[in-house]
Formats: C-alpha cells, structure tokens, sequence
C-alpha cells in the first residue's frame, strides 16, 4: 500500500514551497480572499500562492497551464490537496494581489538577513529589459498623438474638398461617410490624450497600463519594463527590484534607499555600471551613509567644446578649485556683481543683487541650487499643458527645481510658489524649442547627403529612428558634384540614441558637422 506523502520526494521543491508559505503571515502581507454572496467559500490564498511559487519554478506562467497542472501534476496535487481552482480564478488572483505578491518577496529577504544569508554590505545593482503583452502600435506619447490627429485633420480636409468639387450625390454619400470613419478615429485619439493627460506620465500603454516604450536590444524600441535588481554581494541573492523607469539614469538613489531601510542597515556600498552615475543620485546616497562605486562616465560639458569636470580638483582645507590653467576658484563670501547674464529669465536676471536680499538669503537658506533655463521652458510647458497656468520664466523656477529634490520629497507636501505670469505668447516657439534642447531631444546637423536618387529615403529608413523626426531642412549651396549639403533639424524620440545616431551618419558618410556645438551658428538657427 502507498500513501499519497510517498508519490512527492522529500527533497521536492512542493514540500519547500509547502513549507514556506506556512510561515507567511498571509494577511498582514495583504493577500485579499474574494468573497462572494452565494455559492462555495473562496479558496485560500495560501493554496494559491503556493501555486504560483512552484509554477514559477517549474517555468509554469500562465494561468491555464497552471489549471492544468491542478489535475495532472502529482506534486501540485499534493501540494494543494487536491483542489482544482480555474484559470479565471488563478488569473484573478495574481491581478488582484501584485502589492502582496511583492510584500511576501521583500518579507523572504528579510528572512534571509536573519538565516545570515544576507549581510548588506554591498549591493550590486543592474538592470534588464523584458517584453510586455503590449504592441508598439498601442503604446503613445503626446508626440505620436499629435501625428495621428494631424494626418486625419488632413485627410478630413481632403475629403471635404473632394465633396466641394463632387457632382454626383453617390459620391458625396461615400465621402462622407469616410468624414464620419475619421471623426471617429480622431475622438478615439482625442480619449488616448485625455487618458496620458490624467496620468502625467509622458507615454502611455492600453494592454499594460505598467509598460513602457524602452530600447530592449540594438537599438530596437518595443515596449516593455526596464527591470532594476538589487543583488546581495555574499550569496548573491536578490534583494529588491523596481520597474518605474525607463532607462538607469534616475534609479540609484531609489534602489540604494529601498535595500538599505528593507534591510536595516545603518551603513551600505552600492556597486554598479556608468548608466547609474549621476551627482545628484550619488550626492542623495552619500547623505544617507550609502558608499557609491562605478564606473565613470563621459561628463556631457565635453561635448560642448568644455573642459571636463574632473580636470578641476577641489581643495577641501582651503575650499577652493583648481582649474586646468592652474588658476584658483573661490568664493569671496560677499555680494558680487556679474559681469554679463543671460536675460531669458528676466524676472530673476541681475548682475547684483541686493544687499538685503544676499544676506538673509545666506543667513537663512538650507540649500542653493541652479536649473537651466531648458529646465525652466520645459516646466512653462508643464503647467501650462497639465495646469491651464500661464507663468513667465521667473514664476517657473520654483517647479522646474523640483525634480533635483525628487527622492528627498518623495512622500511629502511642498509648496512652491509660483509667482509671475507676464509671458509674451509669440515666445511660444522657442520656449519649446529651448526645453527639447535642454532635454537632448533635438538637435541641428549639416549633413550632407549624396547626389543621387533615394539618398533622402536612405537617411529616413537607415538613419532615423521610427518615432524620430526631421523639423527642419534647408539645401545649401552645393560644394561639389557628390554631395549637397543641407541644414537638418532632428527631434528624436528617445534623446539617448544621439551617439548612435551620430555613429550612423558617419558609417552612411552622412555627417557633415553637428551645430548644437556651434553657439555662434546654433543661437541663429534656433532661436
């Protein structure tokens, strides 16, 4: 005689998962039983959480798969006593319980900081990318809208010049009817915006609200998440992880604070690649008692035609920067006049300001910091496009700052005063056209193109991304018989693809010279 016990090996992974969800305090961690008003009792969510703990290891994901392995799988049988929930009821579960599914994930790790499995010490951090159950085509940003409603306002407009110019009230009928197939379209994409509006994010995706339009690999975009992990160095066991971005450059602070407070640690080192490094991320994590480690990366001022920053050595004894010309940079503690400014933001544009003003502001401030005036255009945007607020660039200062302090007021009330709305309209344009180049994501070449059929269509297809686009295109005089060379203005969809961009011209022989280099060319073209 066998008993059932005996058809599951003692080393099986059931009886660890059997095991461990029997330790989990299920309802502290927030698993929600769904009641219903007539018919059997829900089943518990420990028997559907042990479910899903071994279908994750037996590379079993879908809920009918699980289902099935319900009725033919020895382990699961034994594993949940024979119950036999539905693929509805599995899919319900894991939709309504993503807060808990985490919970129990974070509540493990500390159960391996207590076995000593965990020490903390030093956390690695990296990221990958995976696909969602979300196609390009249902995945927007304000930029791709606007291409839909622009093509259909065009194409309404050809069909109303066709009614005006058609006899035959057949025709009309279909035209019209085509009129009534576009209005249709438009008021969907019309719904999309509202929908991106209402979440304030910059895309949006219809099947999974979660994902985002990422790079995944060779510079194709699909959309998908950007999976940060954390990673223990001793064992090298996973601490915690995060899906909110879209690329590294905003992630360290976050997941270095998020592993340091689950674990309870006073001190930590983070370990990580050139993607993560960021001043104002490494500043936060040095205020907590969190040691940086990276790699350098590349400072964006040598792009410029700038010094690199790591040329300037600071002096901490005599506080003060040594520059490449050996030259000493100091504060002299006293109100000083500037010699030239930048009258952008004019509210706030003085070569001196007032005595009374420098000192309580040095007496009582906590912090002092600069935003670039591409910041302050993109924030004027901001408020107007989200808000309906019309502020002139002074009154905007105090947004546009926010995003430095991002991981600092996390959580909390701020006020910011917004004060100013004396902004001319017909600066509209180079409002927008500052906050792209402030943000990476336009930019002005000469390119020059070759003298022959299809080279336009090269540069399209070859070239430019798929959501990239050109803004501006001007043929100067040509030099020689081979090449024409042409002023072309790119808005690129996602800024980071520049350098391959740039890569891409110079292997098709396309580039000629990049101009956002280029101050006393670059202010006359974009400005």
């Amino acid at each position: 005689m066998l008993s059932f016990d005996a058809f599951v090996k003692p080393d099986s992974w059931a009886r660890v998962v059997d095991l461990f969800v029997d330790v989990l305090p299920i309802n502290a961690l927030g698993f929600k039983e769904e009641l219903a008003n007539e018919g059997r009792p829900p089943y518990a969510p420990a028997d559907l959480l042990k479910l899903f703990l071994y279908g994750y290891k037996s590379q079993l994901r879908s809920s009918r798969k699980l289902a099935h392995a319900c009725e033919v799988n020895m382990e699961v049988i034994w594993l949940l006593k024979g119950l036999r929930p539905s693929a509805r009821k599995i899919a319900y579960f894991r939709k309504n319980n993503p807060v808990a599914f985490k919970q129990a994930f974070r509540y493990f790790v500390v159960m391996l900081k207590e076995m000593n499995l965990i020490d903390g010490e030093t956390i690695a951090i990296d990221s990958f990318k995976i696909r969602a159950q979300n196609a390009l085509k249902n995945n927007f940003n304000q930029k791709k809208i606007d291409r839909h409603l622009e093509y259909i306002d065009g194409k309404i407009d050809d069909y109303q010049r066709q009614i005006e110019q058609e006899d035959s009230a057949d025709e009309k009928q279909k035209i019209e009817a085509k009129i009534i197939y576009q209005n249709k379209k438009k008021d969907n994409y019309k719904r999309i915006e509202k929908q991106l509006e209402d979440t304030g994010e910059a895309q949006i995706s219809l099947t999974d609200p979660d994902a985002k339009s990422v790079i995944l690999h060779r510079n194709i975009v699909n959309v998908g998440y950007n999976v940060q992990a954390g990673c223990d160095s001793k064992y090298r066991l996973f601490v915690n992880n995060d899906t909110g971005t879209v690329n590294d450059t905003h992630a360290l602070s976050p997941m270095a604070l998020d592993a340091k407070e689950l674990l309870g640690l006073e001190k930590m080192k983070t370990l990580k690649d050139k993607g993560y490094t960021t001043g104002k991320h490494i500043d936060i994590c040095a205020k907590n008692n969190i040691t940086t480690y990276s790699s350098p990366k590349e400072n964006a001022s040598m792009k410029k035609g700038l010094f690199d920053l790591k040329t300037f050595i600071y002096d901490k004894e005599n506080d003060h920067y040594t520059c490449p010309a050996n030259e000493f940079l100091k504060t002299n503690g006293v109100n000083t006049k500037l010699e030239t400014i930048n009258k952008f933001v004019d509210g706030a544009s003085v070569q001196k300001v007032g005595d009374l003003n420098f000192n309580i502001c040095r007496d009582n401030l906590d912090d002092m910091v600069t935003v670039h005036e591409g910041k302050v255009c993109q924030s004027i945007l901001d408020l107007y496009n989200k808000n309906a607020i019309v502020v002139e660039p002074a009154g905007a200062l105090t947004t546009a700052v926010l995003e430095q302090f991002q991981s600092e007021i996390k959580g909390k009330n701020v006020v910011c005063l917004i004060s100013g709305s004396n902004n001319d309209i017909t600066r509209t344009e180079e409002i927008k056209e500052r906050a792209l180049l402030h943000s990476g994501h336009k930019h002005y070449f000469i390119v020059r193109f070759p003298l022959r059929a299809g080279a336009l269509r090269e540069f399209l297809t070859d070239i430019l991304g798929p959501n990239d686009d050109i803004t501006h295109f001007e043929y100067s005089k040509k030099h020689n018989r081979n090449s024409g060379p042409a002023v072309v203005g790119l808005e690129l969809d996602n800024p980071n693809d520049i350098d391959n961009l740039i890569q891409k011209m110079k292997a098709k022989n396309f580039f000629g010279e990049y101009l956002n280099d280029r101050p006393d060319l670059f202010e006359l073209l974009a400005y």
